[in-house]
């Protein structure tokens, strides 16, 4: 919903409590529209706060649960996000939006069935809203219910022909089900006609860029996700970002791991099983990677939740709340690791929902492999698998994919920001993984796509787990999780090998990046 449409703010608003004083109503109205104002320059802690000021006088203001909510499904704090959008079906539950927007967060969560009824209620009560029927054809496109999703969009599309959010939608379900030309049709003229819509000509141009990938046409694909790239550095979301944040960190990490061996083989709880854990560059194949091994009766994955940031915050807040991971390990005494390992285990089970008992937890999160010195203090017992694969692959998918921005993935706006923020992290892993006293394993993602049999039980001994012949069949269960990865759709698939070198169509575009990637080609073991 835009939020720059002020009918739809006056829509949501509910009916004014009994005995409340003019004054108050007149507040209220400015402190939201002083949030919506804040929510749409990017200034979201001042929006949220100024919605929670707002439920704190009116608990039953709908206009307020519902974009807090938003706000917060946004900035990935999904489980309060659900609990404030079904506090705001209770008070109005007629209101369509509400639930598209609810269904929406429950996938994002990965609680399908219950995303499976919101999306249902929400087209029950708005069959001729087209930003209704568009959000549910997002769902049911995640949901693996393309036929539906297709006839939704479709509807929408009818319902708004002029507005580009329906057809954006509409063509990115026609380009998964592989019909190219129907998808291009619909979003060439989209393209077209925004030049001054950001946000909406930033989700054409991605959508456009795919396709005309996959239809050959690589230089005006490559130049349509730099132009994407552009207007996402460009906008409010990005600007707010610090990304020097996480590069001070690196650094601060790079100053401590000496004291490594200070805590090589401490034991801790000796019966207790220790989480491993799956790190890399995102777009390395951790998410296949996870989904093979979660096919294991023995196995249970994370699906990249962020625990370890949670344990960040318990351990800055050890030592005053700064925000200096690095100095606070330097700090740490035997007692307050039991404490952080404690709270891995509770944010583990908060965030996946699940009891481990006796089987091997795998937590996969890809930019974790800059935190091994903490998980190296944390769980000295712990294994690691590394996952590499080429590093030009591994930039070009990056540039190509849509994510959550954050101090990470906002530097994923052009091929040289993302070569040089691959250059930096895997620098890191270079220089240090000989000062780690964990044991670690690196696997190549074309390794395993070229012998999953012999890569994967590998994988298997190096965790002390019998090989089971279902791990190859990962793709039959991966249909039945919600996948929250850009790479939901490949890992429903059998093995294949169609991403292997496909940087090699944008060959003349790498030539300026080469000398930031050139180390970790070398290293890893690919030609140059």
């Amino acid at each position: 919903m835009s939020l720059r449409k002020r009918s739809q703010v006056r829509e949501l608003l509910p009916p004014h409590p009994r005995r409340r004083s003019e004054a108050k109503r007149t507040d209220t109205k400015t402190l939201l529209r002083a949030a919506n104002a804040h929510h749409q320059a990017g200034r979201l802690e001042q929006a949220a706060g100024r919605y929670r000021q707002v439920i704190e006088r009116e608990p039953r203001n709908t206009a307020a649960l519902f974009y807090l909510g938003r706000l917060l499904a946004q900035t990935g704090k999904l489980e309060e996000s659900i609990r404030l959008l079904r506090r705001a079906t209770m008070v109005d539950p007629s209101h369509a939006r509400i639930h598209s927007s609810l269904a929406s967060t429950l996938l994002h969560a990965g609680r399908e069935e219950e995303a499976l009824a919101s999306v249902e209620r929400a087209v029950e009560l708005g069959p001729d809203d087209a930003e209704v029927l568009t959000a549910a054809a997002r769902c049911l496109g995640r949901l693996w219910r393309f036929d539906e999703a297709i006839v939704t969009a479709q509807k929408a599309h009818a319902l708004a022909p002029d507005d580009p959010t329906p057809a954006v939608t509409l063509g990115d379900l026609y380009r998964q089900r592989g019909d190219f030309a129907r998808a291009r049709t619909l979003l060439e003229p989209v393209v077209a006609a925004l030049p001054g819509d950001r946000a909406r000509r930033r989700d054409a141009l991605r959508q456009l860029s795919l396709v005309l990938d996959h239809l050959g046409e690589y230089d005006r694909a490559f130049e349509l996700f730099e132009r994407c790239g552009r207007e996402i550095a460009e906008g409010p979301d990005a600007r707010r970002i610090d990304p020097s944040q996480l590069s001070r960190r690196i650094e601060g990490y790079r100053t401590v791991l000496a004291l490594l061996a200070r805590w090589s083989g401490a034991i801790y709880e000796p019966d207790a099983r220790s989480p491993v854990f799956m790190v890399g560059f995102p777009r390395c194949g951790t998410t296949m990677t996870e989904q093979i091994l979660a096919a294991h009766p023995d196995v249970i994955t994370s699906g990249e939740q962020p625990i370890i940031h949670a344990v960040k915050q318990a351990l800055t807040a050890m030592f005053g709340g700064t925000d200096d991971v690095p100095s606070c390990l330097a700090r740490l005494e035997r007692g307050q690791v039991v404490k952080l390992r404690s709270v891995y285990w509770q944010q583990a089970r908060a965030m996946t929902g699940t009891e481990v008992g006796g089987r091997l937890f795998i937590d996969k999160l890809p930019l974790n492999i800059v935190e091994l010195g903490l998980i190296n203090v944390l769980f000295p017992e712990t294994r690691v698998i590394v996952c590499l694969r080429d590093p030009r692959d591994v930039c070009l998918s990056c540039l190509m994919q849509e994510f959550w921005l954050n101090i990470a993935m906002v530097n994923f706006v052009s091929l040289e920001r993302t070569a040089a923020f691959y250059a930096e992290v895997m620098a890191f892993w270079l220089d240090v993984r000989h000062m780690l006293t964990i044991r670690v394993l690196e696997v190549r993602y074309e390794d395993t796509v070229t012998d999953p049999q012999m890569r994967v039980r590998r994988m298997l001994e190096f965790f002390e787990l019998d090989w089971d012949a279902g791990v190859l069949k990962f793709h039959e269960r991966a249909r039945q999780r919600h996948i929250s990865t850009p790479s939901y759709q490949a890992v429903t698939e059998p093995i294949h090998r169609r991403a292997v070198g496909r940087w090699q169509h944008y060959r003349e575009h790498f030539e300026p990046v080469l000398p930031h990637l050139r180390r970790f080609i070398e290293a890893f073991g690919y030609a140059t």
